[in-house]
């Protein structure tokens, strides 16, 4: 998302100006600010995250939680974690 402002900063001369010259005493400059917003991936604090526990745990119990954070605050976005494979490793 780009968002651009429009800024104009006034200069003024407090003292009066020499006598003969036929100017303003202040000046006006417009000023654009564009501000660009890159939109950055949310990120694991922990990666990667081992689970460790014993076995005979029974089913449904919860294992572990994860959680990702968004580093773009100001865009209200919804973050999903989804899991895209799954690895087992027995060990004999």
């Amino acid at each position: 998302m780009n968002r651009a402002f429009m800024l104009t900063v006034v200069v003024s001369n407090q003292a009066h100006l020499a006598s003969g010259i036929q100017s303003s005493l202040q000046s006006t400059a417009g000023v654009t600010i564009s501000v660009q917003d890159v939109n950055e991936p949310p990120v694991f604090p922990v990666n990667p995250k081992t689970i460790r526990f014993e076995e005979g745990v029974p089913a449904g119990t919860t294992l572990t939680v994860f959680s990702a954070q968004d580093p773009d605050h100001f865009i209200h976005q919804i973050v999903r974690i989804k899991p895209l494979f799954l690895f087992c490793l027995y060990m004999q």
